[in-house]
C-alpha cells in the first residue's frame, strides 16, 4: 500500500520528492519526506483516494499519534526541474513559449473541435455516471472543462508531457500527471473512458501511436473507450505542404509555416511569436504525422481495441478528404 501510494504521489503535478521509509529495526515507526512545489501540489496529493487508506492504515501500525514539521523554502534555482528526457538548450521544443497564450491563441477553435468531435461521440456512446476518464495530452485543460458539462462526477484525471501546459490547466482535473504518452504511470484498469483532443495523437509516429494504443487498451477497463480526433494526411501532407500565414493580434502577430515531407508521412510546423516592434517573443516546431486511416485501423486491433466508428469531425461519414476524423474505439469485454 505505502509503496503504491509513493509511486501514485510521485505522479501528481508539483510533488517535487515523495518517500514513506520505515525502520528497519522498528516496523512500527516510519519516516514521510514530501516535497511539493507549492500549496496547489499538496491539495492535488491529498486529494488520492489512497491517502486515506494508508492514514487509516497507521491506527493500527503506531503506537503514538504521527508528528510532523513543515518548511517553507525559497530557491534562486528556476523551476520546475525539466525532464531527464528533455533538453534544456532546445528552445523549440512545442508547448513551451505557446503554453501561455494557447488559450487566447486557440482556445475557441479548440472547444468547437471538442465539441463537435469528442463530446458528440462520448454523448452517442454514453459515459456511465461517475466514470473515470482519462484526458491524453489534456494540454491546460480545454477538455477538462468540457467534459464537467456531461457529468459534474466524472473523476477526471489530466495527462501531458508538457508541465508548462499543466500549468494551465488550473482545476480543471482532480489528478494531473506529467508522462509520456507511451508510458502512462496509471494502473492497469483504471479508466472507463480515455480521451485526446485536438490532433495530439498526431504528434506521434507510428512506433510511438502504436505504443500509446497499447498503453491506453492495458489502463481502460474492459468495455473501456478511447475517443480521439485526427487530422488527416490530406490537410498535414496536401493542404499544408509549403503553406504559411500570420495572425495579426493585439500585441504583435504569431506566424504559421507548415512544410510537408511528403516521404516522412510528416508536417513540420514552425510558430514565430513577434511583439509589437518586431521582436521575436518565442518560437517552436511542432512536429506531426500523418497516418492513414488503414494504418491506425491496424495499430488499433494490435493494443486489443476495435474501431467501433470513424467519421468526419462535421458529418457522420467518413471521407479521405476531410481534415479532421473522429475515432471511437472500444477494448472488448472479456
Amino acid at each position: 500500500m505505502f509503496a503504491e501510494l509513493v509511486r501514485q504521489s510521485r505522479q501528481v503535478l508539483g510533488v517535487r520528492h515523495f518517500d514513506i521509509l520505515q525502520d528497519p529495526d522498528d516496523g512500527c515507526r516510519f519516516v514521510s519526506v514530501e516535497v511539493f512545489e507549492d500549496r496547489a501540489a499538496v491539495d492535488r496529493q491529498s486529494a488520492l483516494p489512497l491517502v486515506g487508506e494508508v492514514i487509516s492504515a497507521f491506527d493500527g501500525l503506531l503506537r503514538v499519534a504521527p508528528r510532523g514539521s513543515a518548511f517553507h523554502v525559497s530557491a534562486s534555482e528556476p523551476w520546475p526541474t525539466p525532464r531527464a528526457d528533455r533538453s534544456t538548450d532546445d528552445q523549440t521544443l512545442p508547448y513551451q513559449g505557446f503554453a501561455e497564450e494557447y488559450d487566447r491563441l486557440l482556445g475557441d477553435l479548440a472547444v468547437r473541435t471538442w465539441q463537435q468531435g469528442i463530446l458528440a461521440e462520448l454523448a452517442r456512446i454514453g459515459v456511465p455516471a461517475g466514470a473515470t476518464v482519462v484526458d491524453l495530452a489534456a494540454g491546460t485543460g480545454v477538455g477538462g472543462r468540457l467534459l464537467r458539462s456531461l457529468d459534474d462526477n466524472l473523476t477526471l484525471v489530466g495527462l501531458d508531457a508538457s508541465i508548462e501546459m499543466l500549468r494551465q490547466a488550473g482545476g480543471s482535473y482532480r489528478q494531473l500527471v506529467e508522462a509520456d504518452l507511451c508510458q502512462i504511470p496509471l494502473p492497469s484498469g483504471f479508466a472507463d473512458v480515455t480521451v485526446s483532443g485536438f490532433d495530439s495523437l498526431n504528434y506521434l509516429d507510428g512506433t510511438r501511436l502504436g505504443r500509446c494504443l497499447g498503453e491506453v487498451g492495458r489502463v481502460l477497463k474492459p468495455g473501456g473507450w478511447l475517443v480521439f480526433d485526427y487530422s488527416s494526411p490530406h490537410l498535414l501532407c496536401q493542404q499544408w505542404r509549403d503553406h504559411h500565414h500570420t495572425d495579426q493580434l493585439a500585441d504583435g502577430t504569431l506566424h504559421w509555416r507548415h512544410r510537408a515531407d511528403r516521404a516522412g508521412s510528416r508536417c513540420v510546423t514552425t510558430l514565430t511569436r513577434y511583439d509589437q516592434t518586431g521582436a521575436v517573443r518565442w518560437e517552436e516546431q511542432h512536429v506531426q504525422y500523418a497516418l492513414d486511416a488503414f494504418q491506425v485501423h491496424r495499430l488499433a486491433e494490435s493494443a486489443g481495441l476495435r474501431v467501433d466508428r470513424v467519421r468526419d469531425l462535421h458529418r457522420a461519414e467518413f471521407s479521405p478528404s476531410a481534415s479532421t476524423h473522429v475515432w471511437s474505439l472500444r477494448k472488448g469485454d472479456g
